[in-house]
């Protein structure tokens, strides 16, 4: 089996008359499924899925779909304890406090991303292992991630009552032994709990997109496979043992997409692999994407963590593990705690997302989506199974490395140039954010060795201009307000993202044109600023920017807001720079800085 065919019973479903949708918009009583508004007939032929979004009939389920709430540590890192402070017996009670306060918040169970060697996670690490073992903790489930340092986890946890499951990352279990699989796929594992979980978290670290998570994913599916038949596992039992871990991103359809995607490619591998087996469903794990969260202004955490959460239900996740919002800061706090457990509350008890298997279906745009990354994610892993396979895909140097370095310079290129919007981070700065409440909170090292954060570049450009007293630069605005304030506006939000304060200078304001460049000029230098930016319509710039050349003293740097055909005659005349849209941010905000002895 070699396409991505639908399942035989999603097929053929009868098409709908128009008497019968009619019908089935009718309310829903207690004792009346909710049935979808069309059917197969409705459906445009250029989708090429084959099958219907949804057979006309009952679509919400017997009892509520529930997913696995997790509380998350984070990463732990050999070593360095102190990226969340485990060296000090005070500091992992802290920890123990806060994990307890989640699981009688509603959390269901706890993640840890665990990182080291085949001899162990670290001293600090395997002492909070050992405090797992015991009491409540022991008895909830244990979810690790990681690579090799997985291999130590079975001794450390030895006795525990609750389930584990260890997420091997695919990337960093590049050097694990067909034997060291089939150790943990050996492991105990409660339904719904696989022994092992294959993990693109590290692969989505780096940048990497849906498909290259998932082609990453068949890869090491077909390594673990392959040697549980060896010991003589069969595949029935094999697809239990064997779960997947994907990072949640805030990019709704994306995620949903790649969700619903890795489920029909697993069972298509399945059904490839070991014919008429018929497996269990793919287990899920979706986990905040760290790489998206902001340092600056945490509140946005909580809008980030709350799309993620919205397209891990929607998609089918089985587990989901939220980052608290406080987790870029060096901290983490009850509030951000509570915040992130109460988003499952929310999702399943006011917003009612269980009642619907699969809301995405029948959506032409999620539908077409799901396939056309399906048969792309399939047609990349046939081609590289003939290409050496997973060694040869995950090998340093090799595709997925090559392929990730590029991905993150374009991905670099399209936040310095604002084509690529993130809130907080590159526009629509907050220039005052309210802090935190004080609280409870374990305080750890910040920016630790895990995943770079997409605005981590930024972050450094706003300590660089909030340390101490801000840096402020001076707007020398032409004309009347309604004719400057775009380009005003404009530059103020920039300078925001950069921590620089923006000085609007008022002087041209009713005056007749000469009486205005004097009066702006006298406003610039009574400043005492070193850097001024001229903000105005196309044809007042033009009027005014030879005249306020030519009044320039020495010292003192000039920009120009917009872009100007006649901008090289301009600075050979003494211009400093421009910006407009599309330039890169970055570079300029840090000439600004420089200029500014930041």
């Amino acid at each position: 089996m070699t396409d991505l065919d639908p399942p035989e019973q999603t097929r053929g479903a009868p098409s709908a008359t128009a008497a019968q949708r009619s019908a089935s918009r009718a309310p829903a009583g207690p004792d009346r499924a909710r049935a979808p508004l069309y059917g197969p007939g409705d459906l445009p032929e250029d989708l090429g899925l084959g099958w219907a979004p949804r057979a006309q009939g009952a679509v919400r389920p017997a009892a509520p779909r529930t997913w696995l709430s997790l509380a998350s540590v984070g990463d732990l890192w050999p070593g360095e304890e102190g990226v969340l402070a485990l060296e000090s017996a005070a500091q992992r009670a802290t920890l123990l406090e806060l994990l307890a306060q989640d699981l009688a918040g509603g959390a269901d169970g706890i993640h840890i991303c665990l990182h080291g060697s085949a001899d162990g996670p670290g001293p600090g690490a395997a002492a909070l292992l050992g405090e797992l073992c015991r009491g409540e903790f022991g008895a909830r489930p244990l979810l690790l991630s990681g690579g090799r340092a997985l291999l130590a986890a079975p001794r450390l946890l030895e006795g525990r009552a609750g389930a584990v499951g260890y997420g091997v990352d695919p990337w960093r279990g590049a050097g694990l032994a067909r034997e060291d699989w089939i150790r943990l796929a050996a492991l105990p594992s409660a339904p719904g709990l696989p022994s092992v979980v294959l993990s693109g978290l590290c692969i989505e670290a780096r940048g990497g997109t849906a498909e290259l998570e998932l082609v990453g994913l068949l890869l090491r599916l077909e390594d673990a496979a392959e040697a549980l038949r060896t010991a003589g596992v069969p595949p029935a039992a094999a697809g239990l043992r064997i779960g997947f871990e994907l990072a949640l991103s805030s990019e709704v359809f994306n995620t949903i997409a790649k969700l619903r995607a890795l489920r029909r490619l697993v069972e298509t591998w399945w059904a490839q692999f070991a014919p008429g087996s018929e497996p269990a469903p793919a287990c899920l794990r979706a986990v905040s994407s760290q790489r998206e969260f902001d340092a600056r202004d945490p509140w946005n955490n909580l809008l980030r963590c709350t799309y993620q959460a919205f397209a891990g239900v929607v998609g089918g996740a089985d587990q989901i593990a939220l980052l608290p919002l406080d987790q870029p800061l060096g901290r983490r706090g009850e509030l951000g705690q509570r915040l992130a457990r109460n988003l499952h509350t929310l999702l399943g008890e006011e917003s009612h997302l269980g009642l619907v298997e699969d809301p995405a279906l029948g959506s032409y745009a999620l539908e077409r989506q799901t396939e056309d990354l399906s048969r792309a994610v399939w047609e990349r892993y046939r081609q590289q199974r003939g290409a050496g396979g997973a060694a040869a895909w995950f090998a340093p140097g090799g595709p997925l490395e090559r392929e990730l370095d590029g991905l993150a310079a374009r991905q670099a290129q399209r936040l310095d140039s604002r084509r690529r919007i993130r809130v907080g981070v590159n526009d629509f700065v907050a220039r005052e954010s309210t802090p935190l409440p004080p609280g409870r909170a374990l305080e750890r090292a910040p920016e630790p060795r895990g995943p770079a954060r997409e605005g981590a570049a930024f972050e450094a450009l706003a300590r660089r201009g909030g340390g101490g007293a801000p840096a402020a630069v001076f707007l020398l605005n032409l004309g009347r307000q309604r004719d400057h304030h775009p380009r005003a506006a404009f530059i103020d939000g920039l300078l925001a993202v950069a921590g620089i304060e923006a000085r609007h200078g008022r002087g041209a304001e009713g005056r007749p044109p000469a009486e205005a460049l004097d009066a702006l000029c006298a406003e610039f230098l009574e400043s005492a600023l070193p850097v001024a930016i001229v903000c105005g319509r196309d044809e007042d710039v033009r009027a005014a920017l030879p005249g306020l050349l030519a009044r320039l003293p020495s010292g003192r740097s000039l920009y120009l807001a917009g872009r100007f055909e006649e901008f090289e005659s301009w600075r050979r005349a003494g211009l400093a720079g421009a910006f407009h849209l599309g330039q890169d941010a970055r570079a300029f905000l840090g000439q600004l800085l420089t200029q500014l002895g930041r």
